[in-house]
């Protein structure tokens, strides 16, 4: 609503195994910003499916 760009990444799952997000924004022009971070945190803790599946 505002412009300004943001992303919901995955962020693990509860103790029922149902998924949980994180939401970031960024300033207006910001977008290369997002995508860095949303590949540095899949880096360091791939997104996959809930434990067990």
């Amino acid at each position: 609503m505002t412009g300004m760009p943001a992303m919901s990444v995955p962020f693990g799952h509860d103790g029922a195994g149902l998924p949980l997000g994180v939401r970031f924004a960024a300033p207006l022009g910001g977008e290369g910003t997002l995508l860095a971070l949303a590949s540095q945190l899949e880096r360091a803790a791939p997104w996959g499916s809930p434990p067990g599946l």
